[in-house]
């Protein structure tokens, strides 16, 4: 698999375990007192998910079904993240700002990203065959 696609994969994977484990579990405490809880055990969970998700990706083979499946899951993490934090950032004052990520732009990512990859495999088949 390419190296440039296996560390955009880990880099996702690293954020949005750190932020969800986050934002879900560690800020619900106060953790003032104990540094490493509050932001040292996201940051390495975030960790352990890039770990996994390079270890997997690095003896992928190069079929059609493997291309689908990350690019779709490539394009949703993307957009999940982009919709869900992008409001935030965007216009912290918004009632709404967490749906976008939720119910459009992470779905529409998968769908988008499905297709993607069955092109990025034709391409490849084809630049192969020539």
């Amino acid at each position: 698999m390419l190296t440039i696609a296996r560390i955009v994969l880990g880099l996702i994977g690293f954020l949005a375990a750190w932020f969800f484990s986050y934002w879900i579990y560690f800020a619900r405490f106060d953790l003032d007192g104990r540094p490493f809880l509050g932001r040292g055990a996201p940051f390495l969970a975030g960790l352990v998910v890039a770990a996994i998700i390079l270890a997997v990706t690095a003896n992928l083979r190069h079929g059609f079904l493997t291309s689908v499946i990350l690019g779709a899951l490539a394009l949703g993490s993307i957009g999940f993240l982009l919709g869900f934090f992008g409001p935030i950032i965007l216009d912290p004052e918004a009632n709404q700002g967490l749906l976008p990520g939720v119910l459009i732009t992470g779905p529409g990512g998968v769908l988008l990203g499905g297709p993607m990859g069955a092109l990025w495999w034709l391409m490849q088949r084809r630049r192969l065959q020539n």
